[in-house]
């Protein structure tokens, strides 16, 4: 897929620069990209507790210990299951939260006033 060739014309037509056309045309045509690729980046970086339990085991101390690693500690290595249960639960209110908002903020910096 590629971005459409009017915008860039128009562009080279009013004078506009390389790097005026890339911050007013092409940041902005790639912006729904961008932003799906953000979204998706943000949920496979609160997904690493694989890795960490591998490589690390938190450690040293707790250095690289991440939130679902600390839900699985508690969880299942020290049997606390109401503790980890709401834990889950609260990551998942604030990862839907915290989305929603970047994903608005995103949407509505990028694009501006369109819809």
């Amino acid at each position: 897929m590629s971005l459409p060739r009017e915008p860039f014309l128009a562009a080279a037509i009013d004078g506009a620069g390389p790097i005026r056309t890339f911050f007013n045309v092409t940041f902005p045509l790639m912006a729904p990209v961008s932003i799906g690729a953000i979204m998706i980046r943000l949920i496979e970086a609160s997904k690493l507790m694989e890795t960490v339990y591998v490589l690390t085991s938190g450690g040293p101390g707790t250095a690289t210990e991440t939130s679902g690693y600390y839900i699985y500690i508690k969880g299942l290595r020290e049997f606390n299951i109401g503790y980890a249960a709401s834990l889950s639960i609260t990551y998942l209110v604030i990862m839907i939260v915290l989305l929603t908002v970047i994903g608005k903020l995103l949407h509505r910096s990028f694009i501006g006033g369109r819809n």
